[in-house]
C-alpha cells in the first residue's frame, strides 16, 4: 500500500548519517540560536534550496547583463557570491579595504592587470607592476598609447 503525503505533512526520517564533527557544529549553532538540533538541520536544508533558487535567478540576470559572455559572467557571479557572504562589506574602512583587495585578487586571477596604484595580489608582485608601468611609459614615448 502506497501512502500519499501532502506537501505540508511533517515526516520523520528514521536515520541520518553524518560525521560527529558536523553533528557537533550543528548542535552548537542550534544552541546559539536557541532552537532544537532538528530545527537547525531543517532550517539549513530549507535555506540551501532558497539559496539555490536565488542563485539560478541571479545567474540568469547576470547572463543577460553581460550578453552571455562567459568570462564576464563568471567574474560577476564571483563578485555577487562574495557580496552575498558579506552584505555589510561597507560597514568599516577595514571591510571596504578587504573587499577592494579581494576584487583586485579576483581580477588578477582572470589575468587582468591591477589598476595603477594598487599592489597586485596572487602571483604578481609590486615589481611586476613597476615593469608594466615602465612598459607603458615607453609606449607613450614612442606614440604607441592604447596599443
Amino acid at each position: 500500500m502506497i501512502v500519499t503525503r501532502k506537501k505540508t505533512d511533517v515526516i520523520q526520517l528514521s536515520k541520518i548519517r553524518m560525521r560527529e564533527e558536523l553533528r557537533r557544529r550543528l548542535a552548537r549553532d542550534a544552541e546559539r540560536r536557541g532552537v532544537t538540533l532538528n530545527a537547525e538541520i531543517v532550517d539549513r536544508l530549507e535555506r540551501s534550496y532558497t539559496y539555490d533558487a536565488q542563485w539560478l535567478r541571479d545567474a540568469a540576470i547576470i547572463d543577460m547583463m553581460v550578453d552571455n559572455n562567459d568570462v564576464n559572467g563568471v567574474l560577476l557571479r564571483r563578485i555577487a557570491a562574495e557580496l552575498m557572504k558579506k552584505p555589510n562589506w561597507f560597514a568599516s574602512e577595514l571591510e571596504i579595504a578587504n573587499m577592494a583587495k579581494w576584487i583586485v585578487f579576483t581580477l588578477d586571477s582572470f589575468g587582468h592587470r591591477a589598476p595603477r596604484g594598487y599592489v597586485s595580489y596572487g602571483d604578481r608582485r609590486e615589481e611586476d607592476n613597476k615593469d608594466d608601468d615602465q612598459a607603458d611609459q615607453q609606449d607613450d614615448e614612442h606614440g604607441n598609447e592604447g596599443q
